[in-house]
């Protein structure tokens, strides 16, 4: 204990002794009793106070007094703006109600002359606030493409391709979810390489927080000679995001493009195209506000940052044309 707890808890026996003293005392009620009111009552007020020192300078009781008082202090601290902008402290203090409308207000805000497009306004309730009420969000969406030439079994030249694709999962309620965290790809068969439906996207691997899981990856055909890949995980998330990343390898021609669309609302995202010196790849967002950054460009790397967000059905397409 330090020096002022210290003499916090001898001034505290000094008054309980006092307390005791005065409730102790042998004072004649018959002759005296007005006297001997006020000293049980003095006695009494000074164990109270006594114990009560007592009770906040010693023992768990006052950790539990220092932690309200310090989340006091910071609350009555915390500034209007910055209060206001907090979620969880609006989360906290408004109904569902308040805040929806609070989020339609501020969307409402950066569209000028909105009265004026009433049928506008329908979209605004029907479609922007629902996807804003979404319990999950991803943010740091990173996905990264390698793409290699090589000779399929057939002898065809192809793009050998490597993909990871990592982001956290953020729950944005009061209580844990769990959720399901697909992950679909897309590949076109390739007329004379040799490679079956089941070769084209192959070595799927999947890990959550760093620690790897078994994924059921499923194949199936459709009729424009395209092979869908779908696999995933179920994930809980509390109050930490969890961390989810999808790795595979797959084969492709030269013309494909590579799609990303989303199953989430998702912000913060980067793409890392590692491709051969010939390739001149572009990439096309389709979300809602931000804009699309080029971090770094070489003749082999291209590096793209996106601060917008994308909605469920949302998504990225890059084009990496290469005649083999």
């Amino acid at each position: 204990m330090d020096s002022r707890t210290v003499r916090m808890v001898l001034a505290a026996l000094l008054v309980l002794v006092g307390g005791m003293a005065c409730d102790l005392y042998p004072c004649p009620e018959t002759s005296h009793p007005l006297l001997c009111h006020v000293l049980h009552l003095v006695g009494d007020s000074l164990l109270v106070i006594g114990i009560s020192v007592l009770l906040t300078e010693t023992g768990p009781f006052k950790s539990y007094v220092e932690e309200r008082l310090a989340s006091l202090a910071q609350l009555v601290n915390k500034p209007v703006l910055e209060a206001i902008c907090d979620p969880n402290f609006l989360r906290m203090r408004l109904s569902s109600n308040q805040t929806r409308e609070i989020r339609k207000a501020a969307t409402l805000a950066l569209l000028p002359k909105i009265a004026q497009y009433p049928e506008f306004l329908s979209v605004v309730d029907d479609v922007m606030m629902p996807m804003a009420e979404k319990a999950v969000w991803r943010k740091e969406y990173t996905v990264t493409i390698i793409h290699e030439i090589v000779k399929s079994p057939g002898g065809k030249a192809v793009i050998r391709e490597t993909q990871l694709m990592e982001a956290k999962y953020v729950n944005l309620c009061a209580s844990p979810i769990t959720i399901d965290a697909p992950c679909r790809r897309q590949y076109k068969r390739i007329p004379g390489a040799g490679y079956s439906d089941d070769e084209l996207c192959y070595d799927m691997k999947c890990s959550v927080n760093g620690k790897e899981r078994a994924v059921d990856w499923k194949s199936s055909p459709t009729s424009n000679d395209t092979v869908v890949f779908d696999g995933g995980t179920t994930i809980e998330i509390g109050q930490l995001p969890v961390s989810v990343r999808f790795e595979h390898k797959a084969y492709l021609q030269g013309t494909e493009t590579t799609r990303f669309t989303f199953f989430y609302p998702t912000t913060g995202i980067d793409v890392i195209y590692r491709h051969p010196p010939e390739v001149n790849p572009d990439l096309h967002a389709f979300n809602v506000g931000g804009s699309l950054e080029v971090v770094s460009e070489s003749s082999d790397l291209h590096h793209w940052k996106h601060s917008g967000v994308f909605l469920p059905d949302h998504g990225l397409v890059l084009e990496h044309w290469l005649h083999l």
